[in-house]
């Protein structure tokens, strides 16, 4: 459908007073060109309704800045499958849940619950509970937000996460998270016991870590033994069958799960593949995750076992998006990683091109001389801004291997790599510009075509001291 027709959709159907998940399955069912996941995506692109911010629009901004700022970033430690995007679908679910069964519980509890339940996970998997139940108790921000007995409700409500039927969580908050907590895809499903299995056993064989995953979910998702839903709705439903079909076949299932994941190979070792993104990759914005992008990234470990994955993630956005390069943490991931994939002026618009260079740890060592150019980031929106940037610059960094390396980037190059060198450091390109301009994507390309052969890129001289001539520039 084409963004005027599901926007008139989106129109007709919210007049019926249901809430936004409700919203999206019955447009959903009015449609017959995608699966639901990228229905949802294109009816909400269409409408301009980011999810994470329409929920928590009532969040108390002190605690929703003091999470985002504080707490966000303790997600990096944990493994993959607990990491900041699952939990920012637990946000997600947990409001939509709120909404669509009518359960009018406090927004600001629902928050810091979904937010904080899986906080501290990689001190101790088994007993994960407590220990994020702990943080949060303790956390002396937490104390100015809530009263004793809402603090009392919410830890009770993180220690209860992991409820069974048997187990049954103390509030209507317990019960609430520990249903958000469950998956609703099956490629979640699979994609996230795969960074599980693959974080406490990576040197298990696949083939015996598919026997074991296919009996474990066979048990799980059993019609005579099902997982623990308190608040049960549509969505999950539907997953439930869709997962309870696969099972029944065992040869589809582990067929599936090796497309999923990227297995080709069912000899080799967890430790051999390096994973899949969790969710459809896409950009953190200055709309809704400003404070995490200002963050400084951290140096980068090469025992990190989630290195291959970040690397992974940051090249398939880039070879799948129309982007020149790429800071990790533009993509959630807080380590100084760039993605350069065209720095040669004279290629922007060729699908095909990619220098697929990776700079690990770049330490900038010299700049010289001084450029202008009219810039724009994918997580800085419309804000288009005439950046002064060296002529050449040359780096110390690593490649993938930890070896080191010392390169100079010149002309246009160097612009390009000292924009995302910015990233690194939370640095935006407006905060540096000597003008901001608000224009879309096509006004942009407009507007810089009209600037002449080189879409306004100017070189002023090539040599002496950047900011120098940058300050002199300023008079």
């Amino acid at each position: 459908m084409e963004k005027r027709e599901l926007q008139e959709l989106f129109e007709r159907v919210k007049q019926e007073n249901l809430s936004l998940d409700e919203t999206i399955e019955k447009c959903y069912q009015q449609q017959q060109e995608q699966d639901l996941d990228a229905f949802r995506k294109s009816l909400l692109s269409a409408v301009g309704i980011d999810e994470y911010a329409y929920y928590t629009r009532e969040v108390y901004p002190p605690l929703k800045k003091h999470v985002e700022q504080d707490i966000f970033s303790e997600y990096e430690k944990n493994d993959k499958a607990h990491g900041i995007i699952h939990i920012r679908e637990v946000i997600r679910r947990s409001f939509a849940l709120n909404d669509t069964l009518r359960l009018h519980l406090d927004k600001n509890i629902i928050y810091a619950v979904a937010a904080c339940h899986d906080w501290g996970k990689y001190l101790d998997h088994e007993h994960h509970e407590q220990i994020a139940a702990n943080l949060f108790y303790a956390d002396e921000k937490m104390k100015e937000f809530f009263s004793e007995e809402e603090r009392t409700i919410i830890k009770e409500a993180i220690q209860d996460h992991r409820s069974s039927f048997e187990d049954i969580p103390r509030s209507d908050y317990g019960k609430l998270i520990s249903s958000a907590d469950r998956n609703t895809r099956v490629e979640i499903v699979f994609i996230r016991s795969f960074f599980v299995g693959k974080w406490r056993t990576p040197d298990r064989d696949i083939e015996d870590f598919l026997d074991y995953t296919y009996h474990r979910l066979q048990k799980r998702y059993s019609e005579e033994n099902p997982e623990n839903m308190f608040f049960e709705d549509e969505t999950y439903r539907r997953f439930l069958q869709e997962m309870r079909t696969l099972l029944k076949d065992e040869v589809a299932f582990k067929e599936k799960y090796c497309e999923v994941n990227h297995i080709f190979s069912r000899k080799a070792r967890m430790s051999d593949y390096p994973g899949v993104s969790l969710t459809p990759i896409e950009v953190y914005t200055i709309e809704n995750q400003e404070s995490f992008l200002r963050q400084k990234s951290k140096e980068v470990d090469f025992h990190d076992p989630e290195l291959k994955a970040d690397l992974a993630c940051l090249e398939d956005y880039c070879q799948n998006h129309d982007v020149l390069a790429m800071a990790a943490v533009q993509l959630g991931i807080l380590k100084r990683i760039i993605y350069l994939k065209n720095t040669d002026l004279n290629k922007i618009g060729d699908d095909n091109y990619d220098e697929g260079q990776i700079l690990i740890n770049p330490i900038m060592k010299s700049q010289e001389g001084l450029t202008e150019y009219w810039e724009a980031c994918a997580s800085c929106m419309d804000n288009t801004g005439l950046v002064l940037r060296p002529y050449k610059i040359k780096l110390e960094y690593q490649d993938e291997t930890g070896k080191k390396h010392e390169k100079s980037f010149r002309d246009f190059a160097s612009t390009v790599v000292s924009h995302e060198y910015d990233h690194l450091n939370g640095i935006f390109h407006m905060d540096v510009a000597e003008e901001v301009r608000q224009m879309s994507a096509e006004e942009r390309k407009v507007f810089r075509e009209s600037l002449g052969e080189k879409r306004g890129y100017k070189v002023y001289v090539k040599k002496g001291n950047y900011q120098a001539l940058r300050d002199e520039k300023r008079k």
